[in-house]
């Protein structure tokens, strides 16, 4: 009768396992997916404020190598000629402008990816946690309904007492 007893509860740990690994997988592809999503969504942003920048690096050469004060001339307003710009100081001012950008374009991505890794890795801690919690809890349950099945004859105190003090302890454990 006992072996028929730890037999049905090794079936019922055994089917609980199945149900749990069904839907910890889904739980984890679901999460998974979802990290997925948002590291293509922030890809996408920070293509486009790397094409923003570019645009804009373009629209200044543009207007520097169209506008005849900047080929060496004088500048306008400047009848002695004393302020000249010069055409490669004011690329080389864009350029590195430009450069400054897109390195802060580069460590706010890094800072950002980091962020959306960490976040998706404590997702998943917690979530690891909370199926190691419900896998306790359902071995809890299970001891505790075999501990109420068991008639308490003497013969049996001793491991009966066993069994609550261990009860016990999964009960209070941090």
């Amino acid at each position: 009768m006992e072996s028929r007893h730890e037999d049905q509860i090794n079936n019922l740990k055994a089917k609980h396992k199945e149900i749990l690994v069904a839907s910890l997988t889904e739980l984890d592809l679901l999460r998974t997916r979802k990290f997925e999503s948002n590291l293509s969504a922030l890809q996408e942003k920070h293509l486009a404020e790397i094409n923003e920048i570019k645009l804009d690096h373009q629209k200044q050469i543009k207007a520097i190598t169209a506008n005849p004060e900047t080929s060496g001339g004088p500048k306008s307003g400047t009848p002695d000629g004393d302020s000249m710009i010069t055409y490669p100081s004011e690329l080389a001012k864009i350029k590195s402008s430009y450069e400054e950008k897109i390195e802060m374009l580069k460590l706010q991505h890094q800072t950002d990816l980091n962020a959306l890794e960490e976040k998706f890795l404590m997702s998943s801690l917690s979530a690891d946690l909370r199926k190691e919690q419900q896998a306790n809890q359902r071995k809890i349950n299970l001891l505790t309904d075999e501990l109420e099945r068991h008639p308490r004859d003497p013969s049996t105190q001793h491991s009966t007492a066993a069994s609550s003090h261990i009860l016990f302890l999964l009960h209070n454990r941090p």
